[in-house]
């Protein structure tokens, strides 16, 4: 419902919320330069951490996201150009002030639910990260799912891991495709 309803930029968050498990921070700083729209690809790194993560895009997202990104305002300042989400004036969606930082695609996220009628504790848009987390939990493998999400691991095995093999990847982020799509009665062809 939520994603048949919201304009394209929120569309766009969405589903990197519940594609890569991106929280609010992640989306409102998100450079154009971590995409690559032609492989569905993200890279980038986890803002809080700073820890490299890697996602494949579903085609729902890549397709959410060259829309988003075409009908992008212009930038309000030059310095915001290599912003991938820009609100309707041209700014980020997220600023300081003086009790801290503020981003504003939570409140506008809440609007949309107050006018589909699904408005509800526990229900917001960085609670799409926790969604992530508990469906590519059924996929079993806590090493992808933590590399797309931007977790530390301080394992062993993370001490000799030198990769992960984009398959294992792909097969975390399908997994949660399945589910959220299957789930709506939809097509995932």
């Amino acid at each position: 419902m939520i994603l048949a309803a919201v304009p394209p930029v929120l569309r766009a968050m969405v589903l990197l919320g519940v594609n890569c498990g991106l929280g609010n921070s992640d989306l409102c700083r998100l450079p154009l330069a971590a995409l690559d729209l032609k492989g569905g690809w993200l890279d980038y790194p986890r803002h809080k951490t700073g820890i490299q993560r890697r996602c494949p895009l579903w085609p729902e997202t890549v397709t959410a996201l060259e829309k988003a990104i075409a009908d992008r305002q212009k930038p309000a300042d030059p310095g915001d150009v290599g912003l991938v989400f820009l609100n309707p004036k041209g700014e980020p969606w997220i600023h300081s002030r003086s009790n801290g930082v503020w981003d504003r695609i939570g409140s506008e996220f809440r609007k949309w639910l107050k006018k589909l009628g699904i408005k509800r504790p526990g229900l917001n848009l960085y609670g799409l990260r926790h969604t992530f987390r508990i469906i590519a939990d059924g996929s079993l493998d806590r090493v992808a799912i933590d590399l797309i999400m931007g977790h530390t691991d301080e394992s062993m095995g993370a001490a000799y891991r030198e990769r992960i093999d984009d398959e294992r990847l792909r097969a975390v982020v399908e997994h949660v495709r399945k589910w959220l799509f299957d789930s709506r009665g939809q097509d995932i062809g």
